[in-house]
């Protein structure tokens, strides 16, 4: 973070700036728009939604940007005072992020009533076979590189041949040069894939760049078509949906696109492999600055740089912890706080921590201590009381875990550390940290979507992530467990549903139970009854549709966790 801002400024003073592609205009995303119009050095190009209504809400906020947007509404290019025509809304087809689909299967009847149920049908026939054997010979190469140390040079293909090409050259004894071009299957030519699905004609590609040239604002319910514009630098997922973020992620690295994500449902399933797929490009993927596990996890580098031991890290929780609540008990509740009955049912069920933690773990190492981790009641002043071994009257059965605090830190984070040097510590305690041996640092707040601005200005300017998870794949898994009482033929509709909550537990322990991930149960059928409380297992479902989120995970399990064990 430090010297970005004089980064900032030196590149608005080279009339220039980083040029950015939003995703979702939920909450989250609305308040980085809005927050990215308002900062000096960053560029909005294009923003996704499939609800019309959302751009209006910007432009209320910036009511002199109306002549700036320009819709692009199936296939079709638009005025934003088109938005006030009659019948508008109804004359055109929505597709795209978070649309409801009814999955084609005859399971049951139930399935035609399935509300909310994400189905990508773009990507439905992709053949990753080919990606798979890549990622094997980059793994060789990584391997190769520490037993032999060779000079290398990665060149990075240029914006105007979007492939998935990498082109690798090393270097002879003689001072020549061996260069192989590795094409990773269909993605080699992104604009054909894309376009089998789009069928976007020249005119509208050339449209879409002279447009962003001309200062314009694209407003898009299909986040297809932003590998197309080529200004367009790094592209956010801020959309909370792990299937629609793996498209998202995806369509956006093979298209020579940085990707910052606010999605950490996705980047719990998927967040390695995708990792992965960045380097192979010369890409960053990172998920954004601002949100709990980023802010936890600055405090975690602070503190094991100087060579303190950690004991615990983790959140306040500033709901009620309820893990049977739905939409419906919620309503209400979640009118008041600004939020959608979906997201706030993420939030009191405990899923919402169950996967911020998850993300901490799976970046830093850190475990639960148990299944769900034990979030106590607690203020700041309990924390180091709470947070030690059980022998020393605590609740921890081991150092090193990941938890979360009911009380009045939320909506902050906290570190509990110690130090094994004398001398140290006793600075600590004449610096009135504490009396020892645990000390605790603490953050009272997180921006989330604020913050993000940030990690994409590191990653354009340093190439490098904010936080992603550790190289050697998951550490932690987030597995599904039923709300209530489910029978067979019912369709699992997701976090912040009806059917399911999460709980945390190691990836160790949920791959020997073969518990089912909850990052992609969403659409999943149910083969036999599940009782309320009951995990829910792989042998428990089935899917009708292979979506792209499933394939990366059987990717990642694959190639990534398989050399893991």
């Amino acid at each position: 973070m430090l010297g970005l801002n004089e980064k900032l400024k030196d590149l608005v003073l080279h009339n220039k700036s980083i040029n950015v592609g939003v995703v979702g205009l939920g909450q989250m995303g609305q308040a980085l728009v809005s927050h990215l119009f308002s900062l000096k050095g960053f560029k909005v190009c294009a923003v996704a939604d499939k609800d019309l209504t959302k751009i209006k809400a910007i432009a209320e906020i910036f009511p002199s940007f109306k002549d700036r947007f320009v819709l692009f509404i199936n296939n079709k290019f638009y005025k934003y005072d088109d938005l006030d025509k009659e019948n508008f809304e109804n004359n055109i087809r929505n597709f795209g992020i978070g649309e409801s689909k009814i999955i084609n299967n005859s399971v049951n009847q139930k399935a035609q009533k399935t509300k909310n149920i994400q189905v990508n049908p773009k990507w439905q026939n992709i053949n990753l076979s080919k990606l798979a054997t890549q990622l094997e010979d980059i793994f060789k190469k990584e391997k190769n590189k520490k037993e032999e140390k060779k000079d290398s040079l990665i060149l990075k293909p240029s914006k105007e041949f979007i492939s998935s090409n990498l082109y690798s050259f090393n270097k002879n004894s003689n001072g020549s040069i061996n260069g192989s071009i590795n094409s990773i299957n269909n993605f080699s030519s992104i604009r054909e894939n894309l376009n089998s699905y789009l069928k976007l004609e020249s005119f509208q590609i050339e449209k879409f760049n002279q447009l962003v040239l001309e200062n314009k604002i694209i407003f898009t319910d299909s986040f297809y078509i932003f590998p197309f514009i080529d200004d367009i630098d790094v592209i956010v997922d801020a959309t909370g949906y792990p299937d629609v973020g793996a498209e998202i992620s995806l369509i956006s690295l093979f298209g020579q696109k940085d990707v910052i994500t606010l999605n950490v449902e996705m980047d719990i399933t998927i967040g390695p492999i995708l990792k992965k797929i960045a380097l192979l490009n010369d890409q960053i993927y990172s998920l954004s600055a601002g949100d709990e596990p980023a802010v936890i996890k600055e405090l975690y580098d602070y503190a094991d740089c100087l060579g303190f031991k950690i004991i615990a890290a983790g959140k306040g929780k500033n709901n009620p912890l309820d893990p049977h609540a739905n939409p419906t008990i919620l309503k209400q509740y979640a009118k008041d706080k600004g939020s959608s009955p979906k997201m706030m049912t993420s939030f009191v069920d405990g899923t919402k921590s169950m996967v911020e933690m998850a993300c901490l773990s799976n970046a830093t190492g850190l475990v639960a201590d148990c299944r769900g981790m034990h979030g106590p009641h607690a203020n700041i002043k309990d924390i180091l009381n709470i947070f030690k071994l059980k022998e020393h009257g605590g609740i921890l059965n081991k150092e090193g875990v990941v938890d979360f605090v009911i009380g009045d830190l939320a909506p902050g984070v906290f570190l509990v550390y110690k130090t094994e040097n004398k001398q140290v510590e006793k600075i600590l305690n004449y610096l009135n940290l504490g009396n020892g041996p645990n000390f605790l640092i603490y953050k009272p707040y997180h921006l989330t979507s604020i913050e993000t601005p940030l990690s994409i200005a590191l990653a354009y300017f340093e190439r490098q992530p904010w936080i992603v998870p550790k190289d050697n794949g998951l550490v932690s898994e987030v597995i599904a467990v039923a709300k209530k009482d489910l029978v067979s033929g019912e369709i699992i509709d997701g976090i912040g549903g009806y059917t399911i909550y999460g709980l945390l537990d190691s990836y160790e322990n949920a791959k020997n139970l073969n518990c089912l991930p909850i990052g992609i149960a969403q659409g999943a059928v149910l083969k036999r009854n599940v009782k309320k409380d009951d995990i829910i297992l792989f042998s428990d479902v089935e899917f009708p549709e292979k979506t792209v989120l499933q394939k990366l995970r059987k990717l990642q399990d694959d190639l990534i966790q398989e050399k893991k064990s």
